[in-house]
């Protein structure tokens, strides 16, 4: 974890482990992402700390498919086939 220090790098795996091992119980914790944004999927979400888990449900199964920083352009990630807007300004 670049540029964490100290009892922090030590302290996200944990908290990022403890709120997936949350959806072995209670999958269907997370969020629909259909629920905030356009484009449909299968995918949910958790926030944890500074991070947003993105999982899917087959079954029992639970996939966990990404664990994004909460800053990044995860839509852009999840579906890179959407159109960009031309009109947003770059960082």
């Amino acid at each position: 974890f670049r540029g964490v220090t100290g009892v922090q790098t030590c302290a996200l795996p944990i908290l990022i482990m403890d709120t997936v091992d949350e959806l072995e119980n209670f999958s269907e914790t997370g969020a629909a992402l259909p629920s905030v944004t356009d484009p449909e999927s299968d995918y949910r979400f958790l926030t944890s700390g500074n991070h947003i888990i993105f999982y899917r449900m087959n079954g029992q199964n639970i996939y966990i498919d990404y664990i994004l920083y909460v800053r990044r352009d995860y839509l852009r990630i999840l579906f890179p086939d959407l159109p960009q807007n031309d009109n947003e300004e770059v960082p």
